[in-house]
């Protein structure tokens, strides 16, 4: 898969704003008693403190006290640099510098919708709005008339007011006493009440989760078979014989779910909460799968590349047949396992935020790491002596193990975006991330045959029946790779600090290798220990089974439930 392609329709959208509410809010109200919008800092006024920015909400009513909020949204708000005065202190002042505010952007640019208003950064205003007119530096607030006909002209300071505006990219907000003003001038005319809310004290962020999930299961060939004793011994339990049963492989396993634990945290950079870095782990613990059978007839399916025929390995047959060579008695284990664990490292960037919506966008690398295995194994004591094989001597003990282990580890980046909407104590979210990057492949095959005399004698012998000198060893590769990952949760606030939350996840990875797929039922039996008589099998030049280095998708989904702490 060409990456240039995936990658080349890719743009972040960086476009701000602040999502609508039309929820009546009675802490929302105009001061002094009077029935007209007004800029106010709660009721009584306060003036600005000298101490530095502060957060407060903002929001835009309609003519009368109790008319529905039109927009809300979240920005800064500064004192100048006059000493402080309360609105009424200086009746003949129309510009009084000490009952005004100055409002810095929160998110640039700051948005109020629906023919509010719209903040912008002020190198964008000519090119957008080329009638604006100008008044100060920095924001401006428009008075375009397609997009806000009703919305007061920007006021300043009057000419030789108290201080000075020394605040960067700034907007001066009226003044009670000038708002009102502007409403007998015209009655339609919307205002911005601002109240003041605490500085963001949640600057340190933290959840913790059970998982519950299940994966996508991986393929494996045909492992083990039965037959009836009376099926002549040359084709019993032989794939293509209709009396054959394939009692495991081929199918899916390994489809049982998985219990894991899953930490995220994070600290914002600044007290506007715009910038956040986070991090997360997460492990779905090993979990183990197995098969295990001991009846009259069991074998284990090959191709015989020599004889070019389908053949077995026998692991239990009675020999009740005249002409059966073998009589043997036994059984045989097939054992699964997998893990999956990943982490993160980001950046968050607050898109838009108001008491209801936001959204974030996340830029980072991500780890992830799928650690599977697949074994076989067969305890066989032999009955009967086979000519040529001393090995199958009568009580002789034979342990065949073929072992496959997989590990696929992904490094790449990441780009994301989350957004959360809140109604009351409930909230909801979703997370989208798109990973791209490399996966890196190994293979690890192991083989050996263990023969135990009744005396105690021990012979070794290199290779199983899968596993043999062909494909033996430690292998490696890698591939570009895909990730994917869907998450959806709804919670609830215990407290201002503390909620709980279900959710659902999805994650999807491209090109990886798991054990079955790396399975070769292609055997060359001259490599098999005591597979065949000497000088018995015809030679073949064919180095199989080999390491097929198959890919396939893989994919964990399930649910999760934890609680998130905030401070």
């Amino acid at each position: 898969m060409n990456a240039g392609r995936l990658l080349s329709g890719i743009v972040l959208a960086l476009g701000l704003g602040v999502a609508v509410s039309s929820a009546q809010d009675p802490a929302w109200r105009p001061v002094n008693g009077s029935t007209r919008p007004a800029v106010s800092l709660g009721a009584p006024l306060v003036a600005p403190a000298a101490a530095g920015p502060r957060v407060v909400r903002a929001k835009v009513h309609e003519e009368g006290a109790a008319s529905a909020t039109r927009a809300q949204g979240t920005v800064q708000v500064a004192a100048d640099q006059s000493p402080p005065s309360l609105e009424g202190d200086e009746s003949g002042q129309t510009h009084p510098s000490g009952s005004g505010y100055l409002v810095t952007k929160h998110v640039s640019p700051f948005s109020l919708r629906n023919g509010a208003a719209r903040i912008l950064p002020s190198r964008t205003l000519p090119r957008m709005y080329p009638d604006y007119t100008s008044t100060v530096s920095g924001l401006r607030m428009m008075q375009r008339s397609t997009v806000l006909p009703t919305m007061p002209a920007l006021i300043t300071p009057a000419a030789g007011a108290k201080g000075k505006v020394t605040t960067a990219n700034a907007l001066y907000v009226p003044s009670v006493q000038e708002t009102s003003v502007r409403i007998a001038q015209s009655p339609k005319t919307p205002a911005i009440i601002v109240e003041e809310v605490p500085t963001n004290n949640e600057m340190i962020y933290g959840s913790i989760e059970y998982l519950h999930w299940w994966f996508r299961g991986q393929n494996l060939p045909p492992l083990v078979a039965t037959a009836p004793a009376t099926v002549p011994e040359d084709v019993r339990g032989t794939l293509g014989d209709p009396n054959t049963t394939i009692l495991f492989g081929n199918e899916r396993v390994d489809e049982e779910p998985h219990s894991g634990l899953r930490i995220r945290g994070g600290f914002w950079l600044d007290c506007c909460s715009c910038w956040a870095i986070e991090g997360g782990y997460f492990i779905l613990g090993e979990r183990n799968d197995g098969f295990f059978d001991a009846r009259d007839v069991l074998t284990r399916p090959i191709f015989n590349v020599n004889f070019g025929v389908q053949d077995r390995q026998f692991v239990s047959t009675p020999g009740i047949l005249a002409t059966d060579n073998f009589i043997l008695r036994g059984n045989v284990s097939v054992d699964t396992s997998s893990e999956l664990q990943g982490g993160d490292l980001a950046v968050r960037c607050l898109l838009l935020e108001n008491c209801r919506r936001s959204w974030s966008a996340l830029a980072g690398i991500r780890f992830l790491q799928l650690d599977e295995g697949l074994s076989i194994t067969e305890n066989v004591v032999s009955f009967q002596a086979i000519q040529d094989l001393p090995v199958f001597d009568p009580g002789n003990l034979i342990v065949v193990n073929d072992i496959f282990d997989t590990r696929n580890r992904f490094y790449g980046g990441f780009l994301g975006v989350n957004g959360s909407m809140r109604r009351g104590d409930w909230y909801f979210e979703g997370l989208f991330k798109l990973g791209i990057g490399v996966t890196d492949h190994r293979i690890r095959i192991r083989g050996s045959q263990n023969v135990l005399t009744p005396a105690g004698a021990l012979s070794q012998f290199n290779g199983g029946l899968l596993a043999t000198t062909t494909n033996i060893g430690d292998h490696s590769d890698s591939s570009f790779s895909v990730v994917p990952e869907l998450g959806l949760k709804v919670g609830y606030h215990l407290t201002k600090n503390i909620r709980v939350f279900a959710g659902y996840d999805l994650l999807y990875w491209t090109n990886v290798m798991r054990p079955g797929d790396q399975v070769d039922l292609n055997v060359n039996v001259t490599n098999v220990p005591n597979f065949c008589p000497p000088g018995t099998c015809p030679p073949s030049d064919l180095a199989v089974p080999a390491v097929p280095f198959r890919r396939s998708d893989f994919w964990a989904t399930g649910f999760s439930a934890g609680l998130e702490l905030r401070y």
